[in-house]
């Protein structure tokens, strides 16, 4: 180190400020997390071994951005070549160095660097920026027609991605940018041109495309490369995105640059209304939606400032005695036409437009207040479920307000359970377990929902701990037709068991259902239409409340 500053203090009046990394292992863990805080990287190596090539390279993907440069001994052709291709921008041999030789390609360096964000790329991640990618898309439209050849635009946006910058802070937040739109790049042809064209989106420009179902097996490609967990210096993240397609045909009317952006956005737009990490294709049809979702939206709106949002409650009782144990909270929006509306109608687009936390503070107050006013009158340790979506359960705020209301309610906070979905699990899991620890401290309880439809519903035991299992309705709707789906029941409430957690089973909906669970180890709770549909808390009340002398009343009968 002593000898780079002597050398480069002999050849310029420019003084480096020169931070020296150990190893390579060290400078790309440095790298990951600090993205942009150097003009250029020097590695001094003798001769890189295959794993100090791979170290470079993971390096150059870190942060396209900063020139690399690579000091070492003999370069020949090949390998000079090899290194190029993974992001080394100039050699400086050993041999024979001079001041001015390393000050020099330090500074050429930098400037060429400065030069190509001048012209257009991004200084994050070294993609071409908006500017250029219009230019880019006006002339390949230009040569679609003359040539009358396919072409395909993407538009991809990463979902949920400012949670990152949220909880893990930017610097995490740039390196996750770099390593997505690199994974990006590196699944399209070097001809095709990939652009940062905002914050967290990206573009894609595919030429020559020689049919439409090429275009969509670059988007599964997309979604399958981005799927792989983001491993960076402080957390392993698990990233998804929504992408929108326009097919781009030259013979089609009115084709230009800005039919194009339309066209994707609409696409991009229905990709997110489907439950995003997936991709759309435009069509002519997606206009007429795209009104539709508009005015939802609207009517949302509306919905939020006139207080239609409540929930509804879903008893849940004992398999073994019937008698009623507690509720899941379920959110309804009671429109002022009359119309009860279901939430996967709506809660995408509640959540898309950020609404939740408007509502949040209201319901949760009224359930909690309506728990205890039913723990008085029936004299029952009655208990609660709700289900919460990972931006709320990643927010520190939400968290206290929720146990504020615990506590305003005068509830033991083991009265309140949370469901997670195994969906919710795989995707937020490194995000939202700081929240979920804090919440268990406090005594609140935990629930994985729809529990064995996922991949890794062992993992989320191990990782979640969770006082609750839901056996998905799934299993349960055809567990007397289906051996498989009987032995998959049972085997989940065994493990329950075997683990000391609760088990309740969701859907059920017959008499032989409920005979086959009473057969069965460990699961506890039922939970379904044969013992009570969704009802508002006026209808508890009256068809529930009054029951309320047969909780003391331990004969095993159902609550019809």
């Amino acid at each position: 180190m002593l000898l780079i500053k002597d050398l480069l203090m002999e050849a310029t009046e420019v003084r480096f400020d020169c931070q020296r990394v150990e190893d390579l292992t060290a400078l790309d863990t440095m790298m990951s997390e600090r993205a942009a805080r150097a003009d250029a990287i020097l590695a001094w190596i003798a001769q890189p071994s295959a794993e100090e090539e791979i170290a470079l390279r993971h390096i150059a993907s870190a942060a396209p951005h900063i020139p690399l440069l690579l000091s070492t001994e003999f370069p020949n052709a090949e390998s000079a070549v090899r290194w190029a291709s993974f992001g080394i921008q100039d050699l400086v041999p050993r041999d024979g160095l001079r001041p001015e030789t390393l000050a020099n390609a330090i500074m050429f360096a930098i400037a060429r660097s400065l030069r190509n964000a001048r012209a257009g790329h991004d200084e994050l991640t070294a993609l071409p920026t908006r500017a250029i990618w219009q230019d880019r898309l006006s002339h390949a439209l230009r040569r679609s027609r003359r040539n009358n050849s396919l072409m395909a635009m993407m538009v991809i946006d990463i979902d949920d991605f400012k949670q990152v910058n949220d909880v893990l802070g930017h610097d995490i937040g740039d390196a996750f940018l770099i390593e997505i739109g690199h994974r990006i790049r590196a699944t399209v042809r070097s001809r095709d041109t990939v652009a940062r064209i905002g914050g967290d989106e990206f573009a894609i420009l595919l030429e020559d495309v020689p049919f439409a179902e090429a275009a969509l097996r670059v988007a599964r490609k997309i979604i399958r490369a981005v799927a792989e967990p983001v491993v960076l210096a402080r957390a392993s993240l698990k990233a998804a995105v929504s992408i929108g397609i326009a097919i781009l045909d030259p013979d089609q009317p009115n084709l230009d640059a800005d039919w194009a952006h339309q066209a994707s956005d609409i696409a991009l737009y229905d990709a997110k209304r489907l439950g995003k990490n997936q991709y759309s294709v435009f069509t002519a049809d997606m206009d007429r939606a795209l009104l539709s979702s508009l005015q939802l939206d609207s009517d949302l709106l509306d919905g939020v400032e006139a207080d239609e949002f409540v929930f509804y409650y879903q008893p849940m009782v004992s398999t073994d005695t019937g008698h009623l144990e507690g509720f899941e909270a379920l959110l309804r929006w009671e429109r002022a036409s009359g119309e009860i509306v279901a939430p996967d109608e709506f809660l995408p687009a509640l959540e898309r437009l950020g609404l939740m936390d408007r509502i949040s503070r209201t319901l949760f107050a009224r359930a909690l207040d309506q728990l205890g006013n039913w723990r008085t009158l029936t004299g029952a340790p009655l208990s609660m479920h709700v289900n919460l979506s990972a931006t709320q359960l990643i927010d520190q705020h939400f968290s206290d307000m929720l146990l504020g209301l615990i506590a305003h309610a005068d509830l033991p906070p083991s009265a309140l359970t949370i469901e997670l979905t195994e969906t919710v699990a795989f995707r937020y899991g490194a995000l939202i377990e700081g929240e979920f620890a804090r919440l268990r401290r406090h005594g609140v309880r935990f629930a994985i929902d729809d529990f064995g439809t996922g991949y890794n519903s062992m993992t989320y035991l191990k990782q979640f701990q969770p006082d609750v299992v839901k056996i998905d309705r799934s299993f349960i709707a055809t567990m007397n037709e289906s051996r498989v789906d009987a032995a998959i029941v049972r085997a989940q409430s065994v493990m329950a068991e075997s683990l000391g957690i609760d088990a309740i089973a969701e859907g059920v909906e017959t008499a032989e259902q409920l005979d086959a669970l009473r057969l069965m180890r460990g699961v506890n709770f039922i939970q379904g239409y044969l013992t009570g549909r969704p009802m508002s808390a006026a209808d508890l009340e009256r068809d529930y409340i009054p029951l309320r002398e047969m909780l003391h009343d331990r004969r095993p009968q159902m609550i019809r």
